[in-house]
């Protein structure tokens, strides 16, 4: 009795193994589309990064470290930022409000008044990558943005 109780439970462990590759078959293709939008972006951001600036016709090296606020709208407040550019004292600023769009294909922009603009690129709610593509420094600069807290 026991032997069939074995034989029998083997048969039933091949046939469930069977029926889950069977299953994980029918989901191969392409992944779905995400439906990106601003409210992707939410709560505090940590923002950390680095490129070039051009100072007096010379390229230099800069870097950044902040925090930014998502309000999830459309708006954001960059609460720290720190900047240094080689050559030049640390840059520190506080609540400079700016303005970002997320598009569905989840690229967007991100602009400061008087300040930077970047593409961003959102890979999920926690986490984004942006790059400078304009400010008063005429640089440029790849950084993350990494979710902290709401």
């Amino acid at each position: 009795m026991k032997a069939k109780v074995k034989t029998g439970s083997m048969g039933l462990i091949a046939a469930v193994a069977a029926l889950q590759c069977a299953t994980a078959g029918a989901h191969d293709g392409p992944a779905p589309k995400r439906n990106c939008d601003v409210s992707m972006l939410r709560g505090l951001y940590q923002l950390k990064g680095s490129g070039h600036a051009v100072i007096n016709g010379s390229v230099v090296p800069k870097a950044l470290l902040g925090s930014v606020r998502f309000n999830g709208d459309g708006t954001l407040v960059v609460e720290t930022l720190t900047l240094t550019v080689l050559n030049l004292p640390t840059v520190e600023q506080a609540d400079r409000p700016g303005i970002y769009t997320v598009e569905p294909d989840c690229t967007g922009t991100l602009a400061i008044p008087n300040g930077p603009t970047w593409n961003i690129f959102v890979s999920s709610p926690g986490l984004a990558t942006q790059i400078q593509t304009g400010g008063p420094d005429h640089g440029i600069a790849l950084a993350d943005l990494k979710f902290i807290s709401r």
